[in-house]
């Protein structure tokens, strides 16, 4: 038997070597109090942010189509002042409707040809505003003043000639029809920089003069901000509230699904009597109906294994008896016997008589590792001592059998479990790889810790096992020699695998390179103080 010893063997506790696995990007949390609350803060968020949106949208649009209105009312007014009253009607009629709407709402403007102001609360006449168009404008680029007219007083002129006969005010004669206005430029708002935006319309009258009318949108600019700032103020509060809603069903669902969680995880290890937590049963809600169902299914499923379960122990008990007393006797005969060949045959039948007692152990062993009877006697391990005594116990086995066995058991490794049922568990593996290995076959037991597991790893060069066959061997009494010839009653890997489950961890079967079976055994570390 040769080792190999490295100086410095890793540690239980130490990082795992090597390149760092890759994660899987995850579109969803993986916890379900996660993806519930996800799930509330996109469906009332999402619903929230339609209906808001709708509503700013819908206000914003009829508060500007109000402004636009308003626009299209004045322009009415005026029209039909100037067909009444001439130029002299539209001056007092402009200046009457911006008295009435504000002047620092309204903007009114009454030009000759030539651009000479003759009514308004404008200055002069916008830079860059056609004199026959629709426009936004910012505020700041107008200049206003009070609303004046420079209009000459009405009546014929006085003076040493007087007016003649006939004589009628220029400024009062009819004015024909205003050309219709053009549509109205998109809805916009203003850059930063300015103060606000005016919405103008301009027209030409057909006597020359000029008319430009025009609403601030200011305060319904300054209206929207306040509503938009409110209605985002009520998403985020919706966001928040849906999420604590989410966080608070999903941690209620959690608490319940928990109990049945641990329950299942406590039936998978064996104890048959555990029950999920089921309130008030069928008189509850869906989750309590769900766990008296499945409390019910789980008494019919716990009442059939403990029948079958003594069944068999019955069996085994009462047939180990009557076995243990003929083997006795056989015995008594084969001392008392004079003749070889009668000794023989007697030898003979004592074998078949162990092995069916060896039969009926095992299962018993089988089924007392299954229902977790032994869980109770776990302590720390020394897996490293445990393997090496294994190994002196082989050592010689393997030799007889021309198999050289070399280990690699330096990685000092504790766990919790049951020192005797592992023990056993991997003398089977082991006297396995010395019974199928051929002669100057090579067998290798090696110990090691592969992120943060305890890993047991077995190859021989033996003829292995298919693929196909390699979950079925842990099954009871499979054997892979279909004729049956060679010893064995198919239990020790049943047995194995039933050790390595009671302790938590798995076992996989694989090809080793260049022929033969090699066992991977995974074992959960030793967790607490030592």
């Amino acid at each position: 038997m040769s080792s190999s010893t490295p100086t410095n063997p890793p540690s239980i506790d130490s990082p795992p070597t090597g390149p760092a696995p890759t994660r899987r990007f995850r579109l969803l949390p993986r916890g379900v109090a996660a993806r519930m609350a996800l799930t509330f803060l996109l469906l009332f968020g999402g619903a929230s942010a339609l209906l808001i949106g709708g509503v700013y949208f819908l206000t914003a649009h009829a508060l500007r189509e109000q402004v636009d209105r308003n626009i299209r009312e004045d322009i009415a007014l005026l029209r039909s002042a100037a067909q009444d009253r001439g130029l002299r009607g539209l001056a007092r009629q402009l200046v009457r409707q911006a008295q009435m709407a504000g002047e620092n709402q309204a903007v009114f403007l009454l030009t000759k040809a030539d651009g000479t102001p003759i009514a308004g609360n404008l200055t002069r006449w916008p830079e860059g505003v056609p004199f026959q168009g629709r426009s936004v404008v910012a505020r700041d680029a107008l200049s206003l003043t009070e609303v004046t007219d420079t209009l000459p007083p009405r009546g014929p002129p006085r003076g040493p000639h007087g007016a003649g006969p006939g004589w009628s005010d220029p400024m009062g004669a009819a004015m024909p029809p205003f050309p219709p206005p053009p549509p109205m430029p998109p809805h916009r708002r203003p850059p930063p920089w300015e103060s606000g935006e005016v919405r103008l319309v301009t027209l030409s009258l057909p006597s020359g003069a000029h008319l430009l009318v025009g609403r601030d949108m200011s305060l319904v600019e300054g209206l929207l901000d306040r509503m938009a700032f409110a209605m985002r103020l009520g998403l985020f509060v919706t966001a928040l509230l849906a999420l604590l809603g989410g966080w608070v069903m999903s941690r209620r669902f959690g608490h319940r699904l928990e109990g049945v969680t641990q329950a299942s995880r406590e039936i998978m290890a064996g104890d048959l009597s555990r029950r999920v937590p089921q309130g008030k049963g069928l008189d509850g809600d869906d989750f309590d109906q769900l766990a008296a169902n499945l409390n019910a299914m789980l008494a019919r499923i716990e009442s059939l294994m403990e029948g079958v379960r003594h069944v068999s122990d019955t069996i085994a008990h009462d047939l180990r008896t009557p076995l243990a007393r003929l083997r006795n006797r056989l015995e008594s005969l084969q001392s008392d016997c004079a003749e070889e060949t009668d000794r023989e045959g007697i030898t003979q039948a004592l074998k078949e008589v162990d092995g069916l007692l060896s039969t009926f152990s095992a299962l018993l062993r089988i089924a007392q590792v299954e229902t977790g009877g032994r869980r109770m006697a776990f302590a720390p391990v020394d897996l490293t001592e445990l393997l090496a005594d294994v190994v002196d116990l082989y050592d010689a086995v393997a030799e007889d059998a021309g198999a050289q066995l070399d280990t690699e058991l330096s990685t000092a490794v504790t766990v919790d479990g049951d020192r005797d049922l592992l023990f056993q568990a991997f003398a089977n593996l082991l006297d396995n790889a010395v019974k199928f290995s051929p002669p100057q076959g090579s067998i290798t037991l090696r110990l090691s810790v592969e992120n943060n597991t305890p890993v047991v790893t077995l190859s021989d060069r033996g003829p292995g096992i298919p693929k196909s066959d390699r979950d079925r061997v842990f099954e009871r009494f499979t054997r892979l020699d279909q004729s049956r010839t060679t010893p064995g009653n198919g239990l020790g890997l049943t047995m194995v695998g039933a050790v390595i489950e009671a302790h938590g961890g798995t076992i996989t079967l694989t090809d080793t390179e260049g022929g033969g079976l090699t066992v991977v055994v995974q074992l959960r570390k030793k967790t607490g103080p030592a």
